[in-house]
């Protein structure tokens, strides 16, 4: 979640990374009438990933390096 300025890369960096069975979604900080789980995940001071296994979430990354160096470890390709 985050603008859709800061979003493309963070974006991007999933596609690139995540294994090709993970779905990922880019949702703008101000998406409205979203399902009640992803509604409840929302937007901080900048984007940040939800990396969620069924209705579990892990704790949320704020760093794109961060985020591309989970996909790498734990759910890359």
């Amino acid at each position: 979640r985050g603008s859709v300025e800061e979003i493309g890369s963070w974006h991007q960096t999933c596609l690139a990374e995540a294994d090709v069975r993970t779905e990922v979604y880019a949702v703008p900080a101000d998406a409205g009438e979203l399902p009640a789980l992803l509604a409840e995940r929302r937007a901080g001071a900048g984007p940040v990933a939800y990396v969620c296994e069924g209705m579990t979430c892990r704790t949320p990354i704020r760093d794109e390096a961060a985020l591309a160096d989970y996909l790498k470890q734990e759910g890359g390709k």
